[in-house]
């Protein structure tokens, strides 16, 4: 179930990149196109396989590990509404 939600999150994502890709002039044909589809299309797989092996282990690195990285991701967030959303 967890993955069906992740790639559903990942449509409208998808459809975001490719407009602002092709608006900006790439094709299929450019290579650094298809390099920049390449990255985005791996990362959510090894994602959640990166994801899947921290929270497998029932020790105490694993809790410190999710700990780190929930916090990376909530930097994330807070970078992108500070420097994205609130200055529009």
């Amino acid at each position: 179930m967890l993955a069906a939600s992740i790639v559903i999150h990942e449509i409208p994502i998808s459809f975001t990149i490719g407009s602002q890709l092709y608006s900006k002039g790439f094709s299929l044909s450019n290579l650094k196109s298809i390099l920049l589809f390449s990255v985005y299309i791996l990362s959510m797989p090894i994602g959640m396989i990166i994801g899947m092996l921290i929270t497998n282990n029932d020790d105490r690195s694993s809790s410190i590990s999710i700990v780190i990285i929930q916090g990376i991701s909530g930097g994330i967030f807070v970078y992108l509404a500070a420097m994205d959303l609130i200055v529009h």
